[in-house]
């Protein structure tokens, strides 16, 4: 790239988005975008601010991403700055599938993917007859989309087995931080619904603990938290925001089922993704199976 004077504008203008807006700036001879994942861009310049000319589209792949301007000409300056596409529902889709799928809520290993690489047995450690039902038919309603992937389906063992991978505990909510320093995990403090699971070093899930609160939850939440927790010691570790109705939103503690949206990312999970997969190859693999029909 010539010599010459270069400044980017941090502005985003056009039609506004649900998400940050991106930042702009200049350095070793190249742009540097940062923004969301996933989402499209024009990049536009000026030799003097006062016309604009286009120059390039781009899709972020990542959220720190370089450009490189190859058509700098004569000029001794150059502005740029950004214009946001309009956002398509696949684009927050995109996004929502990213938050949810890297890295778990708390503990986690950042930005990668952890699964199980087999079908994982749970059983039940506590609790009534009535909450025990609960769990059951929650397993129930999961194995239902489950059976359409690779996983099949979580298996349902006797209560009280030390043997299963998952372990489900009732308990009162004091009770939590001890049961928490038992398996050797970490518990934030109040969370009435809980979880927490372990992987090896290519990112399988080997074992994994949801605790339930008995003096907290009943009724419609405790079929929410119960489907909740263990949809999210799948490997769909994170709360989001952005889709109200989903089991997964960060606000909503009413959802009892697993939305539409909910299904095609459990299936898209365990017949697309493999353990220890990273963002960028994440993000391919949803720009395709996400994509508009």
């Amino acid at each position: 790239m010539k010599n010459l004077l270069i400044i980017a504008i941090a502005l985003l203008f056009g039609v506004k988005n649900t998400f940050a807006d991106p930042k702009i700036a200049y350095g070793s001879d190249k742009l540097m975008i940062h923004a969301d994942v996933g989402l499209n861009y024009e990049i536009l310049f000026s030799p003097d601010l006062s016309s604009w000319h286009y120059l390039d589209t781009v899709t972020l792949e990542k959220s720190m991403q370089h450009y490189i301007d190859e058509t700098i000409g004569e000029e001794l300056i150059r502005f740029y700055k950004f214009r946001s596409l309009p956002v398509k529902s696949t684009d927050k889709v995109i996004r929502w599938a990213q938050q949810i799928t890297l890295g778990p809520e708390f503990g986690g290993a950042g930005q990668i993917c952890s699964l199980w690489a087999k079908s994982p047995s749970l059983s039940v450690f506590g609790g009534t007859t009535k909450e025990y039902k609960v769990v059951l038919d929650t397993i129930t309603h999961l194995n239902e989309t489950l059976s359409d992937t690779r996983l099949k389906r979580i298996n349902m063992l006797s209560r009280n087995n030390s043997v299963a991978k998952i372990r489900v505990y009732f308990s009162p909510l004091e009770e939590f931080p001890k049961i928490a320093e038992k398996h050797n995990f970490t518990y934030v403090e109040n969370n009435w619904g809980y979880f927490w699971t372990f992987w090896n070093s290519r990112h399988e899930i080997n074992r994994a603990y949801v605790l339930l609160a008995t003096d907290k939850l009943e009724g419609g939440m405790l079929n929410h938290f119960a489907l909740e927790e263990i949809a999210q010691v799948l490997g769909l570790s994170n709360d989001s925001p952005l889709f109200q109705g989903s089991i997964f939103h960060s606000g909503d503690g009413k959802t009892e089922k697993l939305s539409e949206l909910d299904i095609k990312l459990v299936k898209f999970a365990y017949n697309y993704i493999t353990p220890g997969m990273k963002k960028r190859k994440l993000l391919e693999l949803m720009l395709k199976y996400w994509a508009d029909d």
